[in-house]
């Protein structure tokens, strides 16, 4: 499967997001996306940060629209962990690392909702963050020819 070398990148900051609870919602303009790419791609976290000073749990990030992906709760899949860890005087310091997941998406999202739980599952409210989000384009011959 071939895919197209030059990806698009998304920065979301939870406060342009709607939220509710553990559920940000962003609407997207449309004109952000290039046009004359496949109706398909792959989605990945390709970097993120969470600031909370009362947060002391890994926090999922659960992307709703993966077409590849499943979970056990069928609500969507893991996109990434960010690991919090506690440091001295009640900060806490989060990372994100390791080998991206990459779920197959429709291209060109105008609405993007990610979920943020604990390890149980347990929403978690956040007070600030932001995630960026890597589409990698699929050549549209191979992926009408493996869809």
């Amino acid at each position: 499967m071939l895919v197209d070398p030059i990806a698009d990148y998304i920065t979301l900051y939870s406060s342009d997001a709607a939220q509710s609870g553990g559920k940000l919602v962003w609407n997207i303009n449309p004109l952000y996306s290039f046009k004359n790419r496949g109706n398909y791609c792959l989605v990945s976290l390709a970097k993120a940060a969470v600031l909370d000073t009362d947060l002391d749990k890994n926090v999922v990030v659960v992307y709703k629209d993966g077409q590849n992906a499943s979970s056990s709760t069928n609500n969507g899949a893991a996109l990434g962990i960010i690991q919090v860890t506690a440091a001295a005087a009640g900060y806490h310091h989060a990372y994100y690392a390791g080998e991206p997941v990459k779920y197959l998406t429709r291209a060109r999202p105008t609405q993007i909702e990610l979920n943020l739980t604990q390890l149980d599952k347990t929403a978690i409210t956040i007070d600030q963050a932001m995630f960026v989000l890597k589409y990698e384009y699929l050549n549209t011959e191979q992926a009408q020819a493996t869809t």
